[in-house]
Parts: C-alpha cells; structure tokens; sequence
C-alpha cells in the first residue's frame, strides 16, 4: 500500500546510514566506469574487434539510458511518493518499512546499473553468449532480490505491528 497526500504518516526524513552512502558512491563509480570504457575503447578492445557505428550507436544509448535509470533510482530512495513496491505498510511500523524500502532502492540501483554496464561491456566486446547469460542472470538476480526483500519488509511491519498492539 502506498500512500498519497493526507494519509501518509509524519516520517520525517528517512535516516541514511552510511551503508547507504557506499552503495550511493557505488553507482557513481559504476557510471564512471561505463564512460570510461565507452570512451577509451580503442585502447582496451583487442585488435580483431571491428567498432562499427551501429555498435557505438547503441553503446551509446546504453550509457545514457543507464545514467538516465541510475538517477532515476536515486532519487526515488528519497522520495516516498516514488517508491511503489509490493509490501503491506503497517501504520505502525511505517518508518522503518520506508527506511527498508529505501535501502531497497539503492541496493536495486547497484544491481541494475552492473546489469547495464555488463550489456554495454558485452556489446563492445562483441559475444552474444556473454551478453545473454549476463543479461539472464543478473536480471534473476534481480527479481529474487526484490522478491526476497519485499518479504523481509512485509514481515518485519508485521512483527513491529503486532508488538505494538
């Protein structure tokens, strides 16, 4: 349950530890990698590797689309009215619920911003098997991480919940 408007409970501002902050640097220097290899390329990439423009095209698209979700992701672990995830809210443990979630979001921001650089990195190396599995497993990774996390979240609100009553 999300809520909107008047039904939000005062949180106040979520606390950030600094866990938070490493994975926040995390993606940064992800996103600096990503550039970095876009960019010096023709120095890494063996000899035998023919760069076409339809390659840097979507390398390129790649990069931006990964800076475009990685910010996107940061700020919703800010932003309560941007987080939507599959957990029951309980009023009583709300914020730690929404502190939960939030890390959620900057763990998840970590995962998918690897995910991207690693489809990117793959695409200038130029082996579709390494971008498939990559893709595949990361992309399970993810949707185990959610699942699981969800969960945890959910039952602790409840635990909290019931404690109070």
């Amino acid at each position: 349950m999300l809520y909107k408007d008047k039904n939000c409970p005062k949180l106040g501002e979520l606390p950030v530890r600094p866990y938070d902050r490493v994975l926040e640097i995390f993606v940064v220097f992800i996103l600096m990698a990503s550039y970095v290899l876009y960019f010096t390329k023709e120095n890494w990439l063996p000899a035998d590797i023919v760069i076409d423009k339809e390659m840097k095209t979507g390398v390129l698209i790649m990069l931006i689309m990964e800076t475009f979700v990685a910010l996107l992701l940061g700020f919703s672990a800010y932003s309560l009215v941007l987080i939507n995830v599959p957990v029951v809210i309980y009023e009583e443990a709300s914020f730690v619920q929404y502190t939960m979630i939030s890390r959620m979001v900057r763990e998840l921001n970590v995962l998918v911003s690897l995910l991207l650089l690693a489809i990117g990195g793959g695409i200038l190396y130029g082996n579709e098997r390494v971008i498939i599995c990559l893709t595949i497993g990361i992309t399970a990774i993810i949707i185990l991480f959610i699942a699981v996390k969800s969960v945890i979240i959910t039952r602790k609100g409840k635990a909290i919940a019931e404690m109070s009553k």
